[in-house]
């Protein structure tokens, strides 16, 4: 045919979804926060926030250990009930400094196996750990 009248049948196709870097996925897996579950304190279970440069995220974590470190209490001059906010928005009680410290462990290897991963390019480790 010369064009004129001529039925073309077009189908369309959705665009595949973008596929993401592992530096991509890793900080989506870190924006998701660290389920904890905690075998002597139930009530310390949930998501914690994970990210840098965000209230209670990687650094504050790191600022409470490395406090109860040098002076045996939180950073409120208490050695319990320290009330740390999950990624939900409730809250929780750490009722010792050990039992933050334990925390505080866990989260630390948690974002440096992430890190560790990217820069090896291997598989992104699993969001969650276990405390006592």
């Amino acid at each position: 045919m010369d064009g004129i009248g001529e039925r073309r049948r077009w189908t369309f196709a959705a665009p595949a979804a973008p596929v993401q870097t592992l530096a991509q996925q890793a900080t989506t897996l870190i924006a998701t926060g660290l389920t904890i579950t905690s075998t002597g304190t139930p009530a310390l279970n949930g998501v914690y926030t994970m990210q840098s440069g965000v209230p209670f995220g990687q650094e504050d974590i790191d600022t409470e250990a490395q406090f109860i470190a040098q002076f045996g209490e939180f950073t409120n001059g208490a050695t319990t009930n320290l009330t740390w906010p999950l990624l939900s928005g409730a809250s929780v009680a750490f009722p010792t400094t050990s039992e933050f410290l334990a925390f505080a462990k866990v989260a630390g290897q948690f974002v440096a196996a992430v890190k560790l991963a990217v820069s090896q390019g291997s598989a992104l480790p699993a969001a969650t750990a276990q405390i006592s």
